[in-house]
């Protein structure tokens, strides 16, 4: 498993359930400035410690995605 070094904030994200969500999610961070990666199989979002937790979860509703703080 890759190391989770700096990557302080999770979501579980229920209705990630496949590549094209990982894409659209990886995009829209990318597109804000927002480091982190997508977990198809494990359903969660990282994100590094600097990224705006309220920001982050907002993009992901905007999406049309159910985040989960774990």
């Amino acid at each position: 498993m890759p190391e989770r070094e700096g990557i302080m904030k999770r979501f579980f994200v229920e209705d990630l359930v496949c590549n094209h969500c990982v894409e659209r999610i990886t995009k829209a961070m990318e597109e804000e400035g927002m480091n982190g990666r997508v977990l198809l199989e494990e359903q969660i979002v990282e994100l590094n410690d600097e990224v705006d937790e309220s920001a982050a979860e907002e993009l992901l509703l905007d999406l049309g995605f159910t985040p989960k703080k774990i």
